[in-house]
């Protein structure tokens, strides 16, 4: 399943999905941002998400390379489905009206503390752990 996963700047929720999604998988799935104002930055670069890099590393995903990529109309050519977690207000035109996508409702880590942390993780490991029994 050709599968892309987005939030609001490619740091946090995205990069999540997508490190578990593979974890899982023997997939390859993207992940994108729909506001991502320097395109290839590493996401370690962001030191708005102090608690990322470590809370993933302890569920064996070492996302200390991962970059952030800006979504555009090409990237959902061919994608069976589309995973946004970016909030409503911030989704391109482009992809308002497409038929394949699936809303998950998770708030943006950005300055958030460590137990928020994790329970962002925890529900979005939730959703990814679903989405991979669904294909089975």
């Amino acid at each position: 399943m050709n599968i892309i996963f987005v939030c609001r700047q490619n740091i946090g929720r995205s990069q999540i999905a997508q490190a578990l999604y593979e974890k899982y998988t023997s997939y390859k799935c993207a992940s994108y941002g729909t506001i991502v104002e320097i395109e290839n930055q590493l996401i370690k670069e962001v030191v708005t998400l102090p608690y990322l890099f470590p809370k993933m590393l302890a569920l064996g995903c070492d996302i200390s390379s991962a970059k952030r990529n800006q979504l555009k109309e090409e990237h959902l050519v061919g994608v069976n489905k589309i995973i946004v977690m970016a909030e409503k207000d911030t989704w391109p035109d482009f992809l308002q009206h497409k038929t394949n996508v699936e809303f998950w409702e998770i708030e943006d880590p950005i300055n958030a503390d460590s137990q928020t942390y994790d329970v962002i993780i925890s529900q979005i490991h939730e959703k990814v752990k679903l989405l991979v029994s669904q294909k089975r």
